[in-house]
């Protein structure tokens, strides 16, 4: 018996897409790395909001010794979307500091 299936034509697309980001980063220390503490840290540069998914321009200093935060983000359009200038002791719960609840990682089940 000879087979009534019909050969298609078939589309296969492959596509790659790459995103950079343009950061310095850096750290100024009072002595060794990995005995002293930093005492001025920054980052200047694009960093992707990761409720959004939108590029932003970041300028933020973290000051220890003269205990300031100061932050400054714009979005693509060039519109300020946070900007911020206060004592680096009065700057908790923001990022990663966030209270959040226990949430197990992939993996985390039984045995």
């Amino acid at each position: 018996m000879e087979s009534t299936q019909e050969q298609g034509d078939r589309h296969v697309v492959l596509q790659d897409s790459v995103s950079s980001f343009d950061q310095i980063r850096g750290k100024a220390r009072h002595g060794e790395a990995g005995k002293v503490k930093p005492y001025r840290e920054w980052v200047s540069g694009d960093e992707l909001h990761r409720d959004s998914g939108e590029r932003r321009r970041v300028e933020r200093v973290i000051d220890h010794e003269n205990d300031r935060y100061t932050e400054h983000i714009t979005d693509a359009a060039g519109n300020v979307v946070r900007d911020v200038d206060q004592p680096l002791s009065e700057h908790r719960g923001h990022g990663g500091a966030k209270r959040r609840g226990f949430q197990p990682g992939p993996g985390a089940g039984g045995l």
